[in-house]
């Protein structure tokens, strides 16, 4: 199972409702990591991250 597909659904209906109630504002739908770093990787992409540093404080 792709969990970014289930949350898209089938040709996007789910995200294009929810778009709609967002009067048009575009989001990203990313998977979850429980590793920081690549879920900002993930966040970020398609920039190429050279680092990531968490700063745990």
């Amino acid at each position: 199972m792709d969990p970014v597909g289930a949350c898209i659904g089938a040709r996007g209906v789910r995200i294009q409702n929810i778009v709609a109630e967002l009067n048009g504002e575009k989001i990203d739908v990313i998977p979850y990591s429980p590793d920081l770093a690549k879920f900002v990787v993930s966040a970020i992409a398609p920039a190429e991250v050279v680092k990531v540093i968490i700063d745990e404080e």
